[in-house]
């Protein structure tokens, strides 16, 4: 998995703690011999939770259909064959382990595309910090917030499945990724469109007669966006800043650097040529 691709499912993941958020991973499958698989995941597709429940997520059919046709897209704009080789969830406030739930929807995948994977972000696992001394107490408070990251697929064990663990190499992005970018930005908009929808389905419910159900509702609405500009929308708008920041002095660096070859080349075409007069 690129770096990119791995900071994009952290930043979906720390996008609310309440509930499950899911995607999907695109990018291509390396056959190594005929027991070996390698699935390169290079970008994200995060998607719509019709459902949002802290404790599961699954992708429908229809979303499935959907994330292939924009791995198309993305394979014309990458100029090579992407496809969608997994898919990802969070873990907020619980283990990375994979649920009996997690194995089921993997497996069922499993079916369509042998080659899938799972990808689990667990997040948000504040620890009571029992240690004693200040060392240990200063351990512990190192891994409260610290996210983990495990990939796994399905194996079946007689009517249910069970979790095979597959290692999983995060590999350092020599440019940043224009889709994985361009997926981040969409992250708030697809937030957004989730509140909208339970908002909708609020007012359904209640109707639009009683006053106070509909203050109620608008008002949670209300809360739900500003949460999202302050928990996900803020950060990640100076996080880019920061990439920008970065970048701009790798290529101050990088227009000194060749600026200096330049004249060190100037000098060696200079020496070369008094040689040749010489002779």
């Amino acid at each position: 998995m690129t770096s990119d691709a791995y900071y994009g499912c952290v930043m979906h993941a720390l996008s609310t703690e309440s509930e499950e958020i899911m995607g999907l991973l695109v990018g291509h499958v390396e056959k190594e011999g005929e027991r070996k698989d390698i699935a390169h995941v290079s970008a994200i597709l995060p998607l719509k939770r019709v459902d949002k429940r802290k404790d599961r997520v699954e992708p429908l059919p229809e979303q499935l259909s959907m994330a292939a046709d924009a791995a198309q897209g993305m394979s014309e704009q990458a100029g090579k064959k992407l496809s969608v080789v997994g898919w990802y969830h969070s873990h907020p406030h619980i283990t990375w382990m994979p649920s009996h739930v997690d194995c089921r929807t993997q497996g069922t995948m499993q079916l369509m595309e042998d080659t899938f994977v799972g990808i689990i972000i667990a997040c948000f696992q504040q620890r009571s910090i029992s240690a004693t001394s200040t060392e240990e107490k200063r351990q512990a408070a190192s891994t409260a917030e610290r996210v983990q990251i495990t990939c796994f697929r399905a194996v079946e064990h007689g009517p249910a499945f069970e979790a095979l663990y597959v290692p999983l190499d995060i590999l350092p992005t020599v440019a940043p990724s224009r889709t994985v970018s361009e997926q981040l930005v969409d992250i708030p908009e697809l937030l957004f469109k989730e509140e909208q929808s339970a908002l909708e389905l609020a007012i359904s419910q209640s109707g639009e007669q009683d006053v106070v159900a509909l203050l109620h509702n608008i008002s949670v609405y209300t809360q739900a966006l500003c949460s999202i500009m302050d928990i996900f929308a803020v950060p990640m708008l100076q996080s880019l800043q920061c990439c920008i920041e970065d970048y701009g002095r790798r290529k101050t660096s990088l227009s000194k650097e060749k600026a200096r070859l330049q004249k060190r080349l100037a000098k060696l075409k200079e020496t070369n040529a008094k040689k040749h007069t010489v002779v």
